[in-house]
């Protein structure tokens, strides 16, 4: 028995919206959002197309013998065309990339809309189906390329009001909490031009000896010290100035943002944490939540 499967997709700039397709065999094959993207002065377009399964059975041997684009040709993949898996499950998704070169004397235009079609076939158990997809592909509009640099007046600082506010307990980032990105369609290999001289990294002169500037080069950049502020950060200790100790909410930061006053008062933050110093030596530890309300940004 073989049955054939009919989806249609309205894919928004990058951004896919998943259909409703009819099942067959318990597989329910969905496209996923796309990514695409112009090369080549718009003469070749790249595409990233996940095929997503939703339904309720496992989809084995799916080869794509079809793979379409109005006003396009498409130069890979070969077709057929076979996965790397053998089995697509449940909920799980396969991307491939699908690239098109313009039809002679007809560009493409950023801005327009064109047809994707993906057909090929795959096996339920020892029942062979046919599926058929498609997908309406709007490409992003043309960036402006440059553009003159905005003004504004000179911004007034803000002030808080109403501290001391309640603590605010530090945010598991072990958890996504960003939603999955379009796929990224492999482009043409760019080679590299390799810069006359590399940058690296050089045992420092003795604390207070000045370093040499190379001929030709710009001056180095030193640091004398990198101590630790025994701060914490999150729930750990010690790890605000030199980085992660390996606990699951370390926020350690090697990157700190500072400030200096002309009265010689230190201020920085990292993360989950903020601190001053008037002498340099000896840094307070600040809660920025106890500080900024919860709203702030």
């Amino acid at each position: 028995m073989k049955s054939r499967v009919i989806i249609a997709c309205l894919i928004l700039g990058l951004a896919g919206i998943a259909c409703s397709p009819l099942k067959a065999g318990g597989a329910q094959l969905t496209l996923g959002t796309l990514g695409a993207t112009l090369q080549l002065k718009d003469t070749m377009l790249f595409t990233a197309v996940p095929i997503i399964n939703t339904g309720t059975a496992a989809v084995e041997d799916l080869v794509l013998t079809e793979i379409k684009l109005n006003f396009g040709t498409l130069t890979t993949p070969s077709l057929p065309y076979r996965f790397d898996v053998d089995m697509l499950p449940v909920g799980d998704s396969m991307v491939f990339d699908a690239d098109f070169a313009s039809t002679p004397g007809a560009l493409f235009t950023p801005g327009k809309t064109y047809t994707l079609t993906v057909g090929g076939t795959y096996n339920v158990g020892k029942t062979r189906h046919k599926f058929t997809l498609t997908a309406n592909v709007l490409l992003a509009p043309a960036s402006p390329g440059e553009a003159n640099i905005s003004t504004t007046k000179t911004i007034s600082p803000h002030t808080v009001t109403g501290a001391k506010f309640p603590h605010i307990p530090a945010v598991d980032n072990d958890k996504d909490v960003n939603t999955a990105a379009p796929p990224v369609p492999t482009g043409p290999f760019v080679p590299l031009t390799p810069t006359p001289t590399q940058t690296m990294m050089n045992p420092a002169n003795p604390l207070g000896e000045a370093t040499p500037i190379l001929s030709g080069g710009d001056p180095p950049v030193v640091f004398d010290v990198n101590n630790s502020l025994g701060l914490t950060s999150g729930t750990t200790n010690g790890t605000v100035a030199n980085g992660s100790s390996g606990a699951k909410f370390d926020y350690g930061a090697v990157e700190p943002s500072g400030a200096v006053t002309g009265g010689g008062v230190i201020f920085g933050t990292a993360n989950w944490v903020g601190f001053y110093s008037t002498d340099g030596v000896h840094f307070t530890q600040l809660d920025p939540t106890k500080i900024f309300p919860n709203d702030a940004v």
